[in-house]
């Protein structure tokens, strides 16, 4: 299952049987089958047809409208989506306190490390006695 990205400005989303066709006037720009698409993420100006908007959300595909610049705008949400289940699972683990603290701790650990790492080779490029002690 792929996540279909359009970006292209002025382009149009049809449906063609069991197609999605995203064309710029006269050009084709990519053809792809909705059974294999999980989600569609559309940036900027970019047209959707209503009977491609349809298809979506009959096939239970989710559509996020976006800015060009990545701004969340909206979203077309199916009444059920692809990943029920998942979404089950990921309430069941959130009543677990221990996998929480653990995800959280995880994360934070992740981003003490990385900001260390982004501050050593700021340091390689910019030597400062004082930021070499702050980093250790």
């Amino acid at each position: 299952m792929i996540t279909l990205y359009i970006k292209e400005q002025g382009s149009i989303i049809r449906r063609t049987g069991q197609r999605l066709i995203i064309q710029k006037g006269d050009n084709l720009l990519q053809t792809v089958r909705l059974r294999d698409v999980e989600r569609v993420a559309i940036f900027g100006n970019v047209e959707l047809t209503a009977s491609a908007c349809a298809s979506l959300l009959e096939n239970g595909i989710e559509t996020s409208l976006l800015s060009l610049g990545g701004k969340f705008r909206g979203r077309l949400a199916p009444i059920e989506g692809k990943n029920v289940f998942l979404r089950m699972a990921q309430f069941q683990r959130y009543t677990d306190r221990d996998f929480r603290l653990g995800v959280g701790r995880a994360l934070v650990g992740g981003k003490v490390r990385n900001a260390r790492s982004v501050l050593q080779h700021h340091l390689w490029n910019h030597p400062s006695d004082s930021l070499r002690k702050a980093i250790v």
